[in-house]
């Protein structure tokens, strides 16, 4: 772990989840009765552990990084105010197109539930997509392995990197998911893409929030709720795809004038 820590980490991260999940695939397979939901949640912090358990064989300074940005709060107005209100946008953009292309209201219920977890009140979904999902993935993928491949390839490459196994990590879940399974490789390609989009969106993030994974799951878990939730039609969810997408393309710009910078600094004698 010490000498590779980073394929020790995505290994780790890989087969943590994906043992995890296997219940749900060999529930999805008729293998075995049903298995809990729950273990979709438990999976998804498989980074988040691997990435600890590989930052204490690093040593007290990697173990004390990671640590300190967890709860990292204090990083200006500008990250919180995109963390908060950029997935409240994103729904109000979605609900106003849906609205005007002739639906009708979902109505508040519908917005604040999702169908994995439909016992789950408001306090409870945002609890779980920040513990789980938020916390569970960007611990790992944004404040263990981001650095480590920006240190080799700089921010805008490292992003796009990262998006390989980010997607690939996803494999179970897609499988099991009717909708995904059915893809063809061209629908498949979009959503690999929409995945790279959130990679580069969120490397710009973490940018702005000075490493703060606090920042970063709370943008993660509300995105979450913002695109899955009842409420939200085929519509609404494509003008907020087309929106994030907009958003990614200005992070690509961002990140690549960061590495500029960091490259002149550098090469300055």
């Amino acid at each position: 772990m010490r000498a590779r820590p980073l394929p020790a980490f995505f290994l780790l991260a890989f087969a943590l989840s994906w043992l995890l999940w296997s219940p749900l695939l060999a529930a999805h397979y008729g293998w075995m009765g049903a298995a809990p939901p729950a273990l979709h949640l438990l999976g998804s912090v498989g980074p988040a552990l691997a990435a600890l358990q590989v930052a204490a064989r690093l040593g007290p300074s990697a173990r004390g990084d990671l640590r300190a940005q967890l709860t990292l709060w204090r990083v200006g107005w500008r990250p919180w105010a995109f963390a908060v209100g950029g997935p409240l946008a994103l729904l109000t953009a979605g609900l106003a197109v849906h609205l005007v292309a002739g639906g009708a209201w979902p109505g508040w219920p519908a917005l604040t539930r999702v169908a994995e977890y439909p016992g789950l009140p408001l306090a409870g979904l945002i609890l779980a997509e920040l513990v789980f999902y938020g916390y569970g993935e960007e611990v790992g993928w944004r404040g263990f392995a981001l650095p480590r491949l920006e240190a080799r390839f700089g921010p805008l490459w490292a992003a796009v990197l990262l998006a390989l196994p980010w997607a690939l990590w996803h494999l179970p879940l897609l499988v099991r998911n009717g909708t995904y399974a059915a893809m063809g490789p061209a629908l498949l390609g979009g959503w690999f893409l929409s995945l790279l989009t959130g990679s580069v969106l969120m490397a710009w993030l973490s940018h702005l929030a000075r490493g703060s994974l606090l920042v970063l799951a709370v943008f993660h878990g509300l995105l979450d709720i913002v695109m899955v939730n009842e409420g939200v039609s085929q519509v609404a969810l494509s003008s907020m795809g087309a929106l994030v997408t907009l958003w990614g393309l200005v992070a690509v710009w961002a990140l690549g004038r960061l590495g500029r910078a960091i490259h002149e600094r550098v090469a300055q004698p």
